[in-house]
């Protein structure tokens, strides 16, 4: 956690942008999280700032910031996938990044809502 705290300081130190800036909505459940994913999630690790029990992956792809985090709802099927969006300057400005997602396992990109 402090690790990845540490990757993401960059981007609110120096473009005052906040890590849910880019969210993308997934459709899996907790069960095909924890199958595909290599490493166990934190479980709450921002208590105020989420509502709800929820559990969060970290990860980087080349020098992006990724957050996984699955909230239990009943449906059992809401998770997003939250980086920075681009800056101003770079093509395709806002949604560039979803392009390095890719190489996320193919059940999370497969099944964005």
């Amino acid at each position: 956690m402090k690790e990845f705290e540490q990757l993401t300081e960059p981007y609110h130190k120096t473009h005052a942008v906040y890590f849910d800036t880019l969210c993308v909505l997934t459709a899996i459940s907790f069960a095909e999280l924890q199958a595909i994913l290599p490493c166990p999630p934190d479980s709450n690790p921002f208590p105020l700032a989420e509502p709800g029990p929820h559990e969060n992956w970290y990860c980087c792809i080349d020098d992006l910031p990724v957050l996984i985090s699955h909230h239990h709802i009943e449906e059992g099927l809401c998770t997003n996938i939250r980086t920075f969006a681009s800056h101003p300057g770079q093509d395709d400005y806002f949604w560039s990044p979803v392009k390095q997602l890719i190489v996320l396992p193919k059940p999370l990109m497969q099944r964005i809502v």
